[in-house]
Formats: structure tokens, sequence, C-alpha cells
């Protein structure tokens, strides 16, 4: 592969570019394909909201506010409010006003939302490590890592940091 170069040189990608993003693309939407359909099939939930009991769980308090929580799963915040309203109807979250600041609110992870991600989280990471990890090194893990790191701080500092779903 070539080396680093400024994006601005060529709006074209180069072949090792083109051939690498083809890869990615495809890795990304086989992936998201594959968690999608053991999660639905093996527990009857979608991997966005795993994705929510994820990041509620990990949270202190168990709690977040929504722009939060939008910007920690990358989607916008009105997508958010429809996940959301799923999920309270399943008794998994509770949604509040937030006490300081009538503007925003607050998405807290209840038992029932611990229960269903303790039950559901075991068949997901043996699916994740079967898919993403199962072929690699664990130094190929820790490049791939490295890369990921890179390019979503490119992105996040960049000048188009601005389109990030969750400030839409």
């Amino acid at each position: 592969m070539t080396s680093q170069r400024n994006a601005d040189d060529d709006p074209w990608l180069s072949a090792d570019e083109l051939t690498t993003w083809r890869l990615y693309r495809s890795v990304v939407l086989l992936v998201e394909d594959i968690l999608e359909q053991q999660l639905r099939s093996e527990s009857g939930i979608t991997h966005q909201h795993f994705s929510v009991l994820v990041v509620l769980s990990d949270s202190p308090d168990r709690c977040l506010r929504m722009t939060d929580l939008a910007a920690q799963l990358t989607i916008t915040r009105t997508r958010l409010t429809y996940v959301i309203q799923q999920m309270e109807k399943h008794g998994w979250v509770t949604r509040t006003g937030h006490p300081e600041d009538g503007r925003s609110h607050l998405v807290q992870l209840t038992a029932a939302g611990n229960d269903e991600l303790v039950r559901v989280a075991p068949g997901h990471a043996r699916t994740v490590k079967q898919a993403v990890f199962g072929k690699l090194s664990p130094e190929q893990v820790l490049a791939l890592g490295e890369i990921y790191e890179t390019v979503l701080q490119g992105i996040e500092l960049g000048p188009t940091n601005t389109r990030l779903p969750w400030r839409r």
C-alpha cells in the first residue's frame, strides 16, 4: 500500500485506496447484517437496541442525556427518539426530563433492560468473535484497532465533523 498523502491532492482514489475501500464496505455491510440476523433470530432484538443497552450499561448510573447517547451511537437524535420509544415499551429504558436542563432528556437503563443485555450479550460476543476476529492474529487485532482509531479521529476532528449524525 502507498504511504499517507494529503486527501486534497487528488479527488480520485488510488488503486490501493479503491481496493481497500471496497473491502471495508463489504466487511461493514456483511458484519452489520450478520449481527442483526444473529440478534433477531436468537434474541428477538435489533442491533440498534442492543447497542443502546450496551452504551447505557457502561455509563455512570446507567444513564445518559439523549444527545450524548446519540453521539456514542453515531445516529441522529430523531432516530434515537424512535428507538428509545420502542425500548420504553419493552421496559428496557426510561426517559425523563433533565432536572437541570429543561431542553434535555435523560435515558436510563432499567433492571429489565440490564437483564435483557445479560441474556443477549453472550451470543452477540460469540458472533463478533467469529465474524470479525476469528481469522485475525492478536497483532492484526491491535493494528485494526489503531487504523480505526486514526480514521475515527480524522472524521471527528476533520472538516466533515459538522455533518456527523448526532449533530443533525
